[in-house]
């Protein structure tokens, strides 16, 4: 009783307090177990408030304090600490206690469907994982396995999320393959993925080196190269990367089967300048070949609708650019 008595102090001193549900809980749990459940506790609550880090007010005693100082002493004490980190020598006044505390925010127990709620939630998020989103999905991932299915959302925002989450399923589980066949869509997925199984940065902001990837994961890479639309023109973003990558990947023991992942990197290999999709349409929008501006947008809706406004205004036929528009956005 005292360990839960002590803990709920501590906790008070934060802004947060354990219902009595959990705390008839915790009551059953032998003091070690206790001890940990405080430590890591406490320890978060902390970092969510910011309060693990020491604060050092400047003037510890404001405002009255500065009220008390010229401007001239101000201003000499500004520069000296840009100049040198040295602050005033003074020791904070005694304060009185809040006269109305804030009421503490119950802790409750949560449920399992709540729990398991957050990995559907991290891997939906729109930003990339952080450290701690890294180690719950790991952790999640560990403790379900195969049953980790079930809390996979229905679509995955973040391309550098979508490559950690489709690493660790095809590292720990067998759901991992039909995972990443529904979500990964080009190259640069796939390079992401490639990078985050080599435990490397899924940002791509830094280079990493790639191992010796076993047979069943190097099929599985090419096989979703192989059906990635703009093949060159995408992997030409990352030419070094993925002729490192194509090193360890040995496209040409399934040549038969990918063929298309075999040219692109045959074509990245012998340097054959690559022509990206937006020069093709602004040089016919140059030499005003609407017909072949429009030809090339076709297969990009997306892109021939950005660009609709400028393409009706430079056309002498603007009515065919709408037709065209309209023939492309009709649904199927």
């Amino acid at each position: 009783m005292e360990l839960q008595a002590s803990l709920q102090r501590e906790l008070e001193q934060v802004g947060y307090a354990l219902s009595q549900d959990v705390l008839d809980h915790v009551a059953t749990w032998p003091p070690e177990a206790l001890a940990g459940f405080r430590r890591r506790l406490l320890g978060d609550l902390r970092k969510v408030l910011g309060a693990h880090r020491e604060l050092r007010p400047f003037y510890p005693n404001f405002p009255q304090q500065v009220m008390d100082l010229s401007e001239a002493q101000l201003y000499a004490n500004a520069r000296m600490h840009y100049w040198t980190l040295t602050r005033p020598q003074d020791d904070p006044a005694p304060r009185p206690e809040l006269a109305h505390a804030p009421r503490p925010r119950l802790i409750e127990r949560g449920t399992e469907e709540e729990r398991d709620g957050i990995f559907t939630l991290l891997v939906r998020a729109k930003t990339a994982f952080s450290p701690q989103d890294r180690e719950d999905v790991d952790a999640f991932v560990l403790h379900y396995r195969d049953a980790i299915a079930k809390f996979l959302p229905d679509a995955v925002p973040s391309k550098e999320n979508l490559a950690y989450v489709g690493a660790r399923l095809l590292e720990d589980t067998r759901v991992g393959q039909p995972f990443l066949e529904r979500f990964v869509t080009t190259a640069t997925d796939v390079l992401r993925l490639a990078v985050a199984l080599a435990k490397g940065d899924v940002s791509l902001a830094e280079a990493c080196k790639f191992p010796s990837f076993r047979r069943p994961t190097r099929r599985l890479l090419l096989g979703l190269l192989e059906r990635a639309p703009n093949l060159v023109e995408d992997m030409s973003r990352w030419k070094s990367r993925w002729i490192r990558l194509g090193e360890r990947l040995h496209p040409g023991e399934f040549a038969t089967r990918f063929p298309e992942a075999l040219r692109a990197f045959a074509t990245l290999r012998a340097g054959t300048k690559v022509v990206s999709f937006g020069s093709e349409v602004e040089t016919a929008l140059a030499a005003r070949d609407m017909p072949r501006a429009l030809e090339r947008l076709a297969t990009r809706p997306g892109e021939l609708a950005r660009r609709l406004d400028h393409l009706m205004r430079t056309s002498q036929a603007p009515r065919s650019v709408v037709d065209r528009f309209a023939e492309r956005a009709a649904p199927a």
